[in-house]
């Protein structure tokens, strides 16, 4: 699928009747030339009939460029089973649970883009997947603006606004925060980086990101990683631990 449309001349897929959910969306599978797939200056939008997004990559890697996935009864956008694609400079709002979700050993390029208005997530993260996240405005997603829920996965996610997400701006397992860097957090119902009470088995370092850790539960530093066969937990200067009643470090 070549679809390049202009910026003041967009192409458009949407239903007939514009109720979330009211057409099937765009599905990319795994037998899709990801060279040839392509979503320039186009609107997706009331989509997900079925499997409930906008659009839906298997396997599949498509170019998505100044494009708008709004409105769908699922996620904008839904990457799965080793789909790789570059979501560059788009617009993913208003739709009715996450506005990107990530599963299954899935590693997309979210460069410049703004989420946002989601009704529960920004960006949803799972099953060993490591998207790299540059540049964007998360922003008031009624939930969080990205949970990352495995500790496998590995997001890096950089140089992003969070601003105004109903709950914290940031949801994540104790070894996965190390890849939220230089981001700004504003307005968010909570200002903390929610970690889960876990284990770190590997050295890590922390860095400040302005804004406290808030510690849901036990966290426990154990294991033999690094030359010296003791796990280590680093906290650079600034970092605020904010613990749960009852909550500690072990």
């Amino acid at each position: 699928l070549v679809a390049v449309g202009t910026a003041s001349n967009k192409i458009t897929f949407t239903g007939e009747n514009t109720t979330p959910g009211f057409w099937g969306g765009i599905r990319f599978n795994n037998y899709s030339d990801d060279s040839l797939c392509e979503l320039t200056h186009c609107i997706v939008e009331y989509g997900g009939y079925s499997t409930n997004e906008n659009v839906y990559c298997n396997s599949a890697s498509p170019t998505l460029t100044n494009t708008e996935l709004s409105y769908g009864s699922g996620p904008g956008i839904y990457c799965y089973n080793y789909s790789d694609p570059t979501i560059d400079t788009c617009n993913i709002h208003d739709n009715s649970n996450y506005g990107i979700s990530v599963d299954s050993f899935s590693s997309p390029q979210v460069l410049n883009t703004t989420i946002s208005d989601n009704t529960i997530n920004g960006m949803q993260i799972n099953g060993n997947s490591s998207p790299t996240v540059t540049g964007c405005i998360i922003s008031t997603n009624l939930d969080y603006g990205i949970r990352v829920q495995n500790s496998s996965c590995l997001p890096v996610v950089s140089g992003c606004t969070f601003d105004g997400n109903g709950s914290y701006p940031v949801r994540a397992q104790p070894e996965n925060v190390i890849g939220f860097t230089g981001n700004t957090y504003i307005n968010n119902t909570n200002q903390q980086i929610y970690v889960q009470a876990g284990l770190i088995a590997q050295d890590l370092t922390w860095e400040a990101p302005g804004i406290p850790f808030y510690i849901d539960g036990t966290l426990t530093v154990q294991g033999t990683d690094g030359p010296d066969g003791v796990t280590t937990l680093t906290l650079n200067p600034g970092v605020v631990l904010n613990f749960f009643y009852s909550a500690l470090l072990r």
